[in-house]
């Protein structure tokens, strides 16, 4: 029960209330509740639990991915070690503090999480957890940097080592065989290639925006609307909550069917936000230029959004983003997110989509009247919702600036796509390719979830050891309580029953 609901993020405090309230409802009493001191003791146990959990479970999955991201929190560096199995679950490997970003520090690191799953094998055989699931990884998820990449090479390396102790016939086998299990195949995250096709379309909209020396300002404009206007993005200067109640958005967000202001802030939004936000900026620009001048003194903050929105080359950079967002970055993102969709079959969806924006840069005008989709096959999803419809309606007074900027941007954006996706863009791929890359994940969100979930924990809990993170995450995502709830009853009680005073005892109560 405690376990459970550590689970749920039952604070430790709190875990004996709630076990008194629950028994109350079923007309029963604890006599006695877990001391404080025990919960404790549990909480910590709990990283032993999720080892074995791990030792025991995934050890056995073969053909499994490893992912991992680092970052930096609160001044220190932490790195993540994740995997996932042929059904597409996720697993947390560990999480610890890293002294560098070197390659080298990343390995040496990632070993000593290995070694702490093999210390916990509880049938006295310390050596074989570890080997097993560094072996049964055929492939690697990396952002494309140069450190994941050399990191990603020394392991490999380290692999074809250990392979020969654990791979039966490893001695009969030849060359020719033995590469496809030596070699590790590398992805590079969908995900993060969204941020270097901002990047990229930012940079290629700057030449046309010879007045901005200093920034792009379509970027800046769809950052500061953001800032002034989205929910909980700036308390201090922006004017969510007036904007909100404004009329004429009332009336839009009415007739649209819409209930909020679609808006979103930057914080927290790392992919994909420029284009998308770069839609409803345009899509409500009417309501944010007749807000604005309503006011008797603006901020400075609305007086720059009120600037950049006013000049019609910055506003198309908005349109044209909008149309990008919804005809090619939204519908990859649904791509990219459909477990469906094997992650070798990325490679004719890509060459499709890279056919499509090459003739939609010549055709600008098919992309802008929003007639150009990338894709025929029924994954490719774009959506003609209201926002939809107000981008390819014609607007004389800015559609000859996007069409410009279509044609810059368009083609930069098409040659990140096809570099990004360059190693699936060639070759065939046989059914023995397919089945070692079954549990690829076409993008590393899972390890940016765990680092969001650092962060709440580092929130509420400034002083909290690594070790107690390690703890709460593993447990929690691996879900270890209900891997421990299909245990044998004479199994829990012998290797993990509390071995401290304080158990639970139910009775009846008698009125």
């Amino acid at each position: 029960m405690v376990y459970k609901l550590l689970q749920e993020h039952v604070g430790l405090e709190h875990v004996g209330p709630v076990i008194e309230t629950v028994l109350a409802f079923t007309n029963k009493k604890a006599e006695k509740l877990p001391s404080e001191k025990t919960i404790r003791n549990m909480n910590i146990e709990r990283l032993n639990l999720s080892q074995i959990q791990i030792g025991e479970e995934f050890s056995k999955e073969k053909n499994t991915t490893l992912y991992s991201d680092e970052t930096s929190k609160l001044g220190e560096k932490y790195i993540g070690y994740h995997a996932s199995d042929a059904s597409k679950r996720f697993w947390v490997l560990g999480i610890r503090d890293l002294v560098t970003k070197s390659a080298e520090d990343t390995l040496k690191t990632f070993k000593q999480v290995l070694q702490d799953i093999d210390d916990k094998k509880r049938d006295g055989d310390t050596s074989e957890v570890a080997k097993k699931i560094l072996t049964n990884i055929q492939n690697t998820m990396s952002d494309r940097a140069a450190t994941e990449m050399k990191w990603h090479e020394m392991l490999e390396n380290y692999r074809i080592n250990i392979l020969p102790e654990v791979k039966e016939h490893w001695n009969e086998m030849t060359e020719l065989e033995r590469r496809p299990v030596e070699r590790l195949r590398n992805f590079y995250c969908g995900l993060h290639s969204y941020v270097q096709i901002a990047e990229t379309a930012g940079a290629a909209l700057l030449e046309l925006e010879r007045d901005e020396p200093v920034s792009n300002g379509t970027v800046r404009l769809i950052r500061t609307v953001a800032k002034a206007f989205a929910w909980g993005a700036d308390e201090k200067n922006g004017a969510f909550a007036d904007f909100r109640l404004y009329d004429p958005v009332q009336k839009k967000l009415r007739d649209n069917g819409m209930s909020v202001i679609p808006i979103v802030p930057f914080r927290g939004n790392r992919f994909n936000i420029i284009f998308f936000n770069g839609a409803f900026v345009y899509f409500l620009h009417e309501e944010i230029t007749s807000f604005i001048e309503g006011r008797e003194k603006p901020n400075k903050l609305l007086q720059a959004v009120l600037i950049d929105i006013k000049k019609s080359l910055t506003l198309a950079g908005c349109k044209a983003y909008g149309l990008i967002s919804k005809l090619v970055m939204g519908p990859l993102w649904r791509i990219i997110e459909n477990n469906s969709v094997h992650i070798l079959d990325m490679g004719d969806f890509v060459k499709e989509i890279i056919n499509k924006l090459e003739t939609a840069s010549t055709n600008i005008d098919e992309f802008l009247r929003g007639n150009m989709m990338c894709s025929t096959r029924p994954e490719w999803i774009v959506k003609k919702e209201s926002v939809f419809r107000c981008l390819i309606k014609e607007n004389v007074k800015v559609d000859s600036d996007v069409q410009t900027i279509l044609g810059v941007v368009l083609p930069a954006i098409t040659a990140v796509i096809k570099d990004h996706y360059s190693p699936l863009l060639i070759g065939d791929f046989d059914s023995a390719d397919r089945e070692q890359a079954e549990s690829v994940v076409k993008h590393n969100k899972f390890a940016e979830r765990v680092f969001a979930y650092t962060d709440q924990l580092l929130r509420f809990k400034p002083n909290i050891h690594h070790i107690s993170q390690e703890a709460y995450i593993m447990f929690c995502m691996n879900k270890t309580a209900e891997w421990l709830c299909k245990k044998d009853p004479a199994e829990k009680v012998e290797n993990w029953s509390p071995q401290t005073t304080g158990t639970v005892q139910a009775t009846k109560e008698a009125d």
